[in-house]
């Protein structure tokens, strides 16, 4: 009996056949094809569906922005004829055709310029547009700048104001795309892309001219082209120049070459003039443009200030066989801009507006249109002995000692800054002027000359040998055998006069013997720079009165029958029957005061008496160093002073007596009113003040009138003291006060914060009372109000 077979096939269930693993992939495989047919179906009907409920879409093109059609656009630029642009809410600016020719009405019915006009029609009439919308969204339009806002209005009106066209105009933030937006019954909704891609500096947009903030600019669509105060083609033959009370005249010389630009002053004196300059009068005129228009002459020329001109310019000139006259009045400035009037020839209906910046090649001090040449009033390679400087009644010497040194002989004798003596004549060796006919000239008119002028400079040198200027020669003896020296030369001199100021300029009269008298004129500026004072002049050095070393224990003070004596014991006190304390301040001031006491050591013989720097001495401090009988003491004595100065002759135990000159105004510092050098109680005061001071105070303050004298600065001071009895002092103060605050006020108290006269004066008037004292800075007026 055989054995039954291994691993026998398990019987069906139910008696069904099973599939294998290859029968079952395909059936899924066929299942998920089943399930994408259907999805494609029901997408594919879903289409179908949308689009027969759709309408067919229409294709983008290009449409006249104007309307119509390219072939027939709905108007043409002949058709129209007026133009409106605005901003938001901003006025309209209208363009209006009158009788084939474009104006502004708005602006004093101006021709309009017409090549800007065209350029606009023509741009807006070449344009074309996308006819589908690129939004139809209201809070996009923001985007473009076409919200009702921001956008740019451009309104196209025909025969019988019939509107063609109204636009707003706007564009992207970047890029050159243009964006319009249609307004009007009908017009299609939303914004549209202009497809003109012409980039930001030629497109629609910018064609309207606004300005940075949206609005219409006017003066660009201006026709400002009749504003034309000299053709290119022009030659001048005479320009007058009015400024003020100033007028001078130019006339090109007769029968000269044109291209050589040959000109002469003509008026108000004759001279050679430059050429280059004057031609730049010439071509300041030819360029010379107008940006706006101010206003009509008939009824706006007197508030423009055009009709009582203060400045003015008259051109004749040529075009060929043409001769013709310009002329421009030039009236009120604002922002730069300057109110001016052409009249020239079918011209002088409107006033412009012109900038101002060419007036300044223009109107110019009448030296800079001059030839120049040099004012020699020392030969070149000569060095002066003696210089004299003489200005309104003041002398100046300069002399070089035996060692060839400057040095100053009047109105002191002491030693002279080199460098300061070098830059004075280095600026008189390079001085020039313009010249003019000295003898027709009119001297007295002019106060120039001996006797006249009110300044003048004297130079001395020694002349060369043979009567040349170079070195001295012996002269031949008559026996060979006998040696001579040589005879001093005499010296040779020559003198400039300066006479009165005209128009800026200052004649300068130079007279040396033996030549002709010549006449130059120079710049009224240069004046400050020949004349200066003998402290500019001067080589300062410390007096030496006290050093800084120095402790003083008792100073005494004598000014005229006044003396003031203080002493140190236990503090500073003013001696007297009843010693009482001294303030410190004015104290220190006096300290410091001879400490730095500086002036010009005088180098020749003192002479007491007559410099009043004697025992009898109207003026003096002595200075105790030590309580002991061999103590040191210094003694200033303060002379007679002159011109300024003042000489302090200083005696000290043990050394030599010094002379120096001080200016007056360091040695007047030094003697303080007595009263101030009394300690103050408390009090408060209210005050108002008029500061007067004078030229050179030491305080540095400028008076109101140059040159004023300490003389004349007090008797102004008396006369407004006068006047305050029954003046307004506030008025007074704005009229005359000389602080930097003209009508303050000031509370003061017995605080070192202001100067001590100030103070004490404060401190002694009564409510109401005005009064007067003096410090440093000048005159105080007090009037005490609380």
């Amino acid at each position: 009996m055989s054995e039954p077979a291994k691993n026998p096939m398990p019987p069906a269930a139910d008696n069904k056949q099973r599939f294998t693993p290859d029968e079952v992939i395909a059936s899924q495989r066929n299942r998920q094809l089943i399930i994408i047919t259907v999805v494609c179906l029901v997408l594919a009907g879903l289409v179908a569906l949308t689009r027969l409920a759709n309408k067919p879409e229409v294709p983008v093109v290009e449409l006249p922005l104007v309307g119509g059609t390219t072939e027939a656009p709905a108007f043409k630029k002949s058709d129209v004829t007026a133009i409106e642009i605005w901003g938001g809410t901003s006025p309209k600016l209208v363009l209006r055709n009158e009788r084939e020719q474009w104006r502004v009405p708005g602006r004093f019915n101006t021709p309009a310029d017409e090549r800007e006009v065209n350029a606009l029609l023509t741009k807006l009439a070449d344009a074309k547009r996308l006819n589908r919308p690129a939004s139809t969204q209201a809070d996009s339009f923001v985007l473009y700048r076409l919200d009702d806002e921001a956008a740019a209005h451009l309104r196209i009106l025909g025969e019988g104001g019939k509107e063609l066209l109204h636009l707003m105009v706007g564009k992207a933030e970047t890029g050159n795309r243009a964006f319009v937006r249609f307004v009007g019954d009908g017009a299609p909704i939303g914004i549209f892309e202009v497809s003109d891609m012409t980039g930001d500096f030629d497109s629609l947009y910018s064609r309207l001219h606004l300005t940075p903030e949206g609005t219409p600019n006017t003066k660009r669509w201006l026709d400002l082209s009749s504003f034309q105060p000299l053709p290119f083609e022009a030659v001048a033959q005479r320009i007058s120049l009015r400024d003020g009370d100033r007028a001078v005249q130019f006339s090109r010389v007769a029968g000269s070459d044109v291209a050589r630009e040959e000109w002469e002053m003509t008026s108000p004196r004759k001279s050679k003039a430059n050429g280059a300059n004057v031609r730049a009068i010439v071509d300041a005129l030819m360029n010379f443009n107008a940006s706006d228009i101010a206003g009509k002459l008939d009824t706006d020329g007197g508030a423009l200030g055009v009709i009582d001109a203060k400045r003015e310019i008259v051109v004749e000139y040529s075009e060929g066989e043409k001769q013709s006259v310009s002329r421009l009045y030039f009236g009120n400035a604002k922002d730069n801009q300057v109110a001016t009037l052409l009249k020239a020839t079918d011209r002088g209906e409107l006033v412009y507006w012109c900038s101002d910046a060419s007036l300044s090649r223009i109107f110019r001090p009448t030296g800079d249109f001059l030839e120049k040449a040099r004012l020699v009033l020392i030969p070149d390679g000569i060095q002066p002995t003696q210089m004299l400087f003489f200005s309104k009644g003041k002398v100046i010497r300069l002399e070089r000692d035996a060692s060839d040194r400057w040095q100053i002989s009047e109105p002191f004798i002491g030693k002279a800054s080199l460098a300061a003596v070098s830059n004075v004549l280095t600026t008189l060796l390079a001085l020039q002027g313009y010249g003019d006919d000295a003898k027709s000239i009119k001297r007295e008119e002019l106060k120039l000359g001996p006797g006249l002028s009110e300044q003048w400079i004297e130079a001395q040198w020694k002349p060369r040998g043979n009567g040349t200027d170079g070195d001295d020669e012996p002269d031949t003896p008559e026996d060979p055998e006998t040696p001579t020296q040589p005879k001093p030369p005499a010296l040779k001199s020559a003198r400039l006069y300066f006479g009165i100021v005209v128009d800026g300029d200052v004649p300068v009269l130079r007279m040396q013997e033996g030549e002709d008298d010549r006449v130059f004129w120079i710049a009224q500026g240069r004046l400050a720079d020949l004349f200066t004072s003998p402290r500019d002049l001067q080589e300062p050095e410390n007096t030496g009165a006290m050093k800084f070393t120095d402790e003083p224990v008792e100073i005494t003070v004598r000014d005229g029958e006044s003396t003031l004596k203080l002493e140190k014991a236990d503090g500073w006190k003013i001696a007297g029957e009843t010693p009482v304390a001294a303030d410190t301040v004015p104290l220190n001031q006096l300290q410091n005061g001879l400490r730095s006491l500086t002036g010009v050591r005088h180098e020749g013989v003192i002479d007491h008496d007559a410099l009043g720097v004697g025992d009898n001495a109207r003026r003096s401090i002595s200075v105790a160093l030590g309580r002991e009988e061999t103590s040191q003491r210094i003694t200033l004595r303060f002379g007679t002073p002159d011109h300024g100065y003042t000489p302090v002759l200083s005696l000290r135990t043990g050394a030599e007596e010094k002379l120096h000159w001080v200016d007056d105004a360091s040695a007047d510092a030094l003697f303080i009113n007595p009263a101030d050098y009394r300690v103050l109680g408390s009090f408060k005061a209210k005050v108002r003040q008029i500061l007067v001071s004078w030229e050179g105070n030491v305080g540095g303050v400028q008076p109101k009138e140059a040159g004023r004298t300490k003389e004349q600065a007090l008797a102004l001071v008396k006369q407004i003291i006068a006047e305050a009895g029954t003046a307004d002092f506030v008025e007074l103060q704005r009229k005359h006060n000389e602080d930097s605050v003209p009508d303050n006020t000031y509370d003061v108290d017995e605080s070192p914060k202001f100067v001590k006269p100030f103070t004490r004066l404060a401190s002694e008037l009564k409510v109401g009372e005005v009064g007067y004292c003096e410090s440093k800075f000048g005159f105080h007026i007090l009037k005490r109000i609380e």
